[in-house]
This record gives structure tokens, C-alpha cells and sequence, in this order.
């Protein structure tokens, strides 16, 4: 099984990690944890992920982190995966086969494939802002433009289901900042005017402008991992 999420604030996103924990056994399966994120770094979360996947009694025998545009701003890791990280992902999927095919063939399970990252989990990311300082911006929401014509595409698109249907100026519901509601109004009646998460978006346009790359982890199908 290939079992992917993107990263938030350097670890499987908290909204997500309850589905990881209780609603998937492996029942000895093998599976690759796969992580994206937008180009700062994905820090724990493909540890995390590998655990969790451990612990549900999945096998993991290779894991990945491939970067891919930031759902934050267009202006990191534009356009990406771009052809040469697409050719880096088929390059990893034929070492999946090939892995897979050396544990059958040896008839022994490797141990958990290595992965970088910290133990036991630290805490989430801090976002911070342009001084340097955290910008605590969790509360903030996505506001409307009068403009907004009712399409209710936002509210189709919300991962969290938290637009009013009735009226899609309002948030009910948690926001997880995805911008998807941004993205994909046609009116681009959506933004964010939050001075803190503003804050934090220029930080990163500053500080990760560097073409990060994608990381691989197989495991050679013994007792040892290659990378």
C-alpha cells in the first residue's frame, strides 16, 4: 500500500492523524509512506507516518518525501513536481517492485525502513513571521469579497466542510489554511487578510526560495535499509 499525506508544520497534520491511528490495519501488509510538502521541509511527519503505519501492523519497506508547490503561496516550489520530479517518482515506484520482489524471494520481513527524523516526535513546526518571532494565526479564516456570487464551489472544495452552504461568507468550521477555497473561486472573492499569517506566508517567500529535493528510503529487503 502507498499511504501519502502532506506535511503540516513539519508532521502528519493533526486532523488527519486520527484517520492513520484507528481506521487502518495492515494485517502484515507491506506499505511506503509517502510525505509532500512546500519546500521548507518536511521534518518528522514521514517518521511519523512510518510509525503509525508500524504500529497498525504494516510493514514498511521504502518511504518517501517529494516536494510539491506550497498550498500557501504559488511562489514556492512553483509547479511543482515538475517533469524531473515525475521521472525521480517512477524511478522510486520500480524500486518498490524490485524491493517487494527480493523480501518474497528471501521470505523474511526487513525491519521498518529508515527514515530521517526525530524520536519520540517533537512537537509541530512554529510557524514564524518576518521579525523572527511565532505568528499564531490558527483562528484565522478565510474572508469573501462582495463580488462572491453564491457558486458554492468553496464550499464543494473545503476539505473540512466548514463553508455555510447557505451563505459561503461564513466559516462554521475549523480552517486548516489549504486554500483550496482561494485556489479555486472563480471570482477570487476568497483571501486572507490575517496580519500573522500574512506575516509567516512572506517569511517563507523570503527564507525558502532554495529548490528543495525530493528524499528516498528503501529498505535492501534483509536486515538493513540503503538509501
Amino acid at each position: 500500500m502507498i499511504f501519502g499525506t502532506p506535511v503540516y508544520a513539519g508532521r502528519v497534520p493533526n486532523k488527519v492523524l486520527p484517520m492513520i491511528q484507528g481506521l487502518f490495519q495492515g494485517n502484515d501488509a507491506f506499505a511506503v509512506p509517502v510525505v509532500t510538502f512546500g519546500n521548507r521541509n518536511y521534518d518528522n511527519a514521514l517518521i511519523e507516518l512510518r510509525n503509525e503505519l508500524e504500529n497498525n501492523h504494516f510493514h514498511t519497506i521504502a518511504a518517501g518525501a517529494f516536494v510539491a508547490q506550497h498550498a500557501f503561496t504559488d511562489q514556492l516550489a512553483t509547479m511543482r513536481p515538475g517533469k524531473s520530479d515525475q521521472e525521480e517518482i517512477r524511478g522510486f515506484a520500480k524500486r518498490i517492485v524490485t524491493i517487494v520482489e527480493m523480501i518474497q524471494t528471501l521470505g523474511k520481513i526487513p525491519k521498518p525502513v529508515h527514515v530521517k527524523g526525530i524520536e519520540p516526535i517533537p512537537p509541530y513546526y512554529t510557524p514564524l513571521g518576518i521579525d523572527g518571532k511565532p505568528a499564531k494565526f490558527l483562528k484565522a479564516k478565510p474572508k469573501t469579497k462582495s463580488n462572491c456570487d453564491h457558486c458554492d464551489l468553496c464550499v464543494k472544495v473545503c476539505p473540512m466542510g466548514s463553508i455555510n452552504s447557505e451563505d459561503p461568507s461564513k466559516i462554521d468550521g475549523i480552517c486548516i489554511k489549504c486554500q483550496a477555497c482561494v485556489k479555486k473561486c472563480p471570482k477570487q472573492a476568497k483571501y486572507f487578510d490575517d496580519p500573522a499569517f500574512l506575516s509567516h506566508v512572506e517569511m517563507l517567500k523570503r527564507n525558502y526560495q532554495r529548490a528543495a529535493k525530493n528524499e528516498i528510503f528503501v529498505s535492501d529487503g534483509r536486515e538493513n535499509e540503503i538509501q
